[in-house]
């Protein structure tokens, strides 16, 4: 019984082995939610006396609960980055952008390595992101048509109010033996096609695969940027917020 299933563990890997090496790009459109409602927009107009002007923006900022993604593989890496819109004042205003993430995401698979580029306070930086520590589970969905298996990991991070740890569940499915994900959740033996953060008040969810591109894809490094790892940047991204507003109160 024994020789049995190491026979079909040995099977089952070569097949995956084999299916990983035919698929050598691709691209996977992802559609991020994030659950919002008046009580948000509200809760920050009370804190804050402003002008019916500011009122607008923010009930415009806080309505915009949808955007989109997009991961583009070759080989050993992969860019995972927001679809820009046509109109720029609906880049600015798009409140999911802003909490999804709206830099750059770089993943190289031999060096083991994740690099976020984005820009805060008018400063570029690259940021090196921590490989996420998975735990896998037997707890299976099904969407779409594949099989999909539950993976958990945590993300502490730090804000205003000092460190949250987040909640992520990954759904990812090894019919589609490929590594990647949304934003800098990458590792698992197979390709994430939903992942939550924080229960489902923000979801990442693919809505189109595509394995066979016509077009050669090619993945550039960004480079630009004052390079930190998470937690310096995370650091000089509270120095920077307590300096802008601090700058803000004397005028």
């Amino acid at each position: 019984m024994t020789r049995r299933l190491i026979i079909y563990a040995l099977l089952f890997f070569s097949a995956n082995m084999v299916a990983q090496q035919q698929i050598m790009s691709g691209e996977i459109q992802y559609e991020f939610t994030i659950t919002t409602n008046d009580s948000i927009s509200n809760e920050v107009l009370k804190k804050n006396k402003v002008s019916d002007q500011v009122k607008k923006m923010l009930k415009t900022l806080y309505s915009k609960n949808k955007a989109s993604y997009l991961l583009r593989f070759h080989k050993n890496a992969s860019i995972f980055k927001a679809v820009e819109s046509l109109s720029t004042e609906e880049n600015k205003m798009n409140y999911a952008k802003i909490m999804g993430g709206n830099g750059i995401f770089y993943t190289d698979k031999n060096a083991d390595k994740i690099l976020d580029q984005k820009e805060a306070y008018g400063e570029l930086f690259l940021v090196s992101m921590p490989k996420p520590q998975w735990s896998l589970t037997q707890e299976t969905k099904t969407i779409g048509k594949y099989l999909c298996y539950k993976a958990t990991t945590e993300q502490e991070a730090e804000t205003r109010d000092g460190k949250v740890v987040k909640k992520i569940t990954a759904w990812y499915t090894p019919e589609i033996p490929i590594n990647y994900g949304p934003k800098n959740f990458y590792g698992l033996p197979g390709l994430i096609l939903e992942l939550e953060i924080m229960g489902k008040e923000m979801l990442f969810r693919a809505t189109n695969i595509n394995l066979s591109p016509t077009k050669e894809i090619k993945i550039k490094k960004p480079t630009r940027g004052k390079k930190l790892s998470l937690q310096e940047f995370e650091a000089t991204s509270k120095k920077l917020y307590e300096s802008f507003h601090s700058n803000k109160l004397k005028y």
